[in-house]
């Protein structure tokens, strides 16, 4: 079976969590994600040429990798494009 995502709801301490966790990993965005059976998230501001995937050093993976642990998601860091 196909796993589905949506975009996560987050508590007001979860997204003060994300923010934190942008700015430290120079990433202009951070998108959440959770698993989910419905219908998949509108994510089509991610495929119009004007945001690409962040690029993260060791230490910041491993920093993601701690954030999704705390907020049981994948969270995914991008960047601006000109």
């Amino acid at each position: 079976m196909t796993k589905r995502w949506r975009i996560a709801e987050l508590s007001g301490e979860q997204l003060r969590m994300v923010q934190e966790a942008e700015l430290g990993l120079g990433a202009d965005y951070l998108v959440v994600f959770k698993e989910d059976q419905g219908a998949a998230p509108d994510i089509s501001f991610l495929t119009t040429g004007t945001v690409a995937p962040a690029p993260l050093n060791t230490s910041q993976v491993e920093c993601l990798h701690g954030l999704e642990r705390e907020l049981d998601a994948v969270a995914v860091a991008y960047r601006r494009v000109a």
